[in-house]
């Protein structure tokens, strides 16, 4: 599996909330220092793209979200955001193809929209605290090979969760996702039960056989 840190290039929406006919800049929808300026740009015009407005503490005990961007290098991008309000749990995801003939953007695809269970939130719960996910830096460690040179590669998808409960938000970007099962496992389960299927083929080609290794962690056994 390729698997390396990724130099994104261009970033440019037309806006479709918020920021109507602007690009949005990283500081609107990630913390300080998350991502460089030019990653951080195009992931926050991807998210602007299909709709998603910038997170923030959500000031109530009874609300948090977490929302999970995958962004391959050559598919379309998919979001999937999951929202807990008291006791409704509900899943929100679309697609927005890259673009065409110059545009940055192309078909943003109709939104899903369903209920989760409490079982799924809870193994969800499980897994983040597995991972520790409040306490995992924001950016991928860097690379070095053994004579200490940074590597840096092209091609894969980078795995992007961010979350909001009363008083913080966090974010979390890893390309080489799969050093990080916990993390990984909640991020493939959130894009699982969203019933996003094409995303979930398109993510087999950026390591064959993720399917089969993370569809099993996605339902609880007895």
């Amino acid at each position: 599996m390729n698997r390396h840190l990724c130099a994104l290039l261009f970033a440019g929406v037309t806006a479709s909330i918020g920021f109507v006919g602007q690009e949005p800049t990283s500081s609107q929808y990630f913390p300080p220092r998350t991502f460089g300026d030019i990653e951080g740009r195009f992931y926050a015009a991807a998210l602007q793209q299909m709709g998603e407005a910038p997170l923030a503490p959500t000031q109530s005990r009874e609300r948090e979200v977490y929302r999970f961007l995958w962004a391959p290098s050559f598919h379309a991008l998919a979001v999937v955001r999951l929202e807990r309000d008291g006791d409704r749990i509900t899943v929100s995801a679309t697609r927005v193809q890259r673009g065409a003939g110059g545009n940055r953007w192309g078909k943003v695809e109709p939104r899903i929209q369903k209920t989760l269970t409490p079982a799924e939130w809870s193994l969800l719960s499980e897994q983040l605290s597995a991972a520790r996910f409040w306490f995992m830096t924001p950016k991928e460690p860097e690379k070095r090979d053994a004579a200490g040179h940074q590597i840096i590669g092209l091609d894969g998808d980078t795995w992007i969760l961010e979350a909001a409960d009363a008083r913080r938000h966090h974010v979390v970007a890893r390309w080489y996702h799969e050093e990080y099962p916990a993390f990984e496992s909640a991020c493939y389960c959130m894009l699982e039960w969203s019933g996003l299927r094409q995303a979930l083929m398109d993510i087999e080609q950026y390591g064959h056989g993720v399917r089969d290794r993370l569809t099993t962690r996605c339902t609880r056994r007895p």
